[in-house]
């Protein structure tokens, strides 16, 4: 392999048979050198003609005008492979050129992308700095002693997960499910557990695909929620064993597939609320909920085919076994339909 290298080092490099510098010349001298040629076949057919002349006195003029005509197309011929040449030597040069010049926007165009790659990744990067200390920021105002402040906490951590879902959703619903299994007086936090689970109900249907995705579950266990007023949040699926909801006003709640197991209903208000697949026992009334009544259950709704789970619950005044509300989703709006529909058949009537 050594005479390989010898070679190499012996011929040109490629940034000079691609430059103006070698080809202006080369092609010169190809130029000049068929040139030569030229003149030099000149000479030699104007001998040829003068010979014929003098060896034949007859017919002389037909004989050295076909002379002169062949020696007019040995000139074209001998031209048209110069020009091609020279046009073939300068397509080459131009194809170089042409190559170098690709090669050099290619090589700006793969800089330019990872240019921006980087400074894609650095801003992320910094963004994802900034949230976190948003985060951060939110969660430790959770822990002072001004009501103020614990709210302002409850609101950073509200826009973040509503700004950012895919990276903070699960991570904010965690920190204030936390908070408020830790405010064991719901009385002195009153406002702040309100306001804490108002941002957890407000889950809709992407925000549980993205708990689902990480295997969470909204977990509310031991809860003190006494007392609160609570309107149409979504808590479907979520861990409520032994959460207190005494004197609670739970207005068209999603309870569907809730845990109720040893949770504290006793004067609670369901009315409306969604109780599909909740489980109120783990079966012949082992680990069931307390206070419920069948009045309670009555002002709930629950679909027909995933009725609450009562097996062994009984009915808090009458020892009775309580059974699932007789309401569907969807039958206020249903009666208010019927409703309408009969005002407008009496005002026909009338």
């Amino acid at each position: 392999m050594n005479w390989l290298n010898r070679i190499r080092r012996i011929l040109p490099s490629r940034e000079l048979f691609s430059s103006g510098i070698f080809w202006v010349p080369a092609t010169t001298f190809v130029a000049i050198a068929l040139g030569a040629v030229c003149l030099s076949f000149w000479g030699q057919m104007n001998s040829i003609v003068e010979i014929r002349t003098e060896q034949l006195e007859t017919g002389t003029k037909t004989i050295r005008t076909e002379t002169v005509e062949s020696f007019s197309t040995t000139i074209r011929n001998v031209g048209l492979v110069v020009g091609g040449i020279v046009a073939v030597m300068l397509a080459v040069w131009r194809s170089l050129v042409a190559q170098r010049q690709a090669d050099a926007t290619l090589r700006q165009a793969s800089a330019a992308l990872l240019q921006s790659q980087t400074t894609e990744r650095e801003s992320r990067t910094t963004l994802l700095s900034f949230l976190n200390e948003r985060y951060e920021q939110g969660s430790s105002r959770l822990g002072s002693n001004d009501p103020a402040v614990r709210l302002d906490g409850i609101d950073v951590l509200e826009r973040l997960a509503r700004e950012h879902p895919s990276e903070y959703h699960v991570q904010v619903i965690k920190r204030l499910s936390l908070f408020v299994r830790n405010s064991a007086d719901a009385n002195r936090l009153r406002e702040e557990v309100h306001a804490a689970m108002e941002v957890i109900g407000s889950r809709n249907e992407e925000d549980i695909a993205l708990e689902t995705d990480e295997s969470f579950e909204l977990n509310l266990g031991g809860s003190d929620l006494q007392g609160l007023g609570l309107a149409r949040l979504n808590l479907s699926g979520s861990n409520l064993t032994r959460a207190n909801f005494s004197g609670a006003v739970l207005y068209g709640v999603d309870f569907s597939n809730a845990s109720f197991r040893r949770a504290n209903l006793k004067d609670a208000r369901l009315f409306d609320a969604n109780l599909s697949g909740a489980q109120f026992s783990i079966g012949e009334g082992e680990h069931s909920a307390r206070g419920v009544t069948q009045a309670q259950l009555n002002e709930a709704i629950a679909h027909k085919d995933t009725p609450p789970y009562l097996d062994g619950v009984l009915d808090a005044e009458s020892g009775e076994q309580l059974k699932p509300p007789f309401k569907e989703p969807g039958w206020l709006e249903k009666l208010r339909e019927e409703l309408e529909a009969l005002k407008q058949r009496q005002s026909r009537t009338e």
